[in-house]
């Protein structure tokens, strides 16, 4: 069984190689379910606005493909997923 805290470090992996700015991140997981809350920041040159959707929905494939994640919430402010779809709030 893989532990929480052994979930929380492979989910920052993730962040970080979608150069995302885990400063002001909070990661937690709860029977191998992540949320994953806080403002949505870039490392280095934000991305367009554009390409910030389909980087949330392949953030949140990437970390439940995570040995012993059952389910990933994320939750940034300024964003909302809409059926399936993320939408600037």
């Amino acid at each position: 069984m893989v532990e929480d805290w052994e979930i929380n470090v492979r989910v920052r992996e993730v962040l970080i190689k979608r150069f995302i700015n885990i400063k002001h991140i909070l990661i937690s997981t709860n029977n191998a379910t992540v949320l994953v809350r806080g403002t949505l920041g870039f490392l280095g040159t934000d991305p367009d606005k554009e390409q910030i959707p389909q980087i949330l929905v392949r953030i949140e494939k990437d970390i439940k493909e995570i040995k012993g994640v059952r389910d990933a919430r994320l939750s940034f402010d300024g964003w909302i997923k809409v059926e399936g779809t993320w939408k600037k709030s």
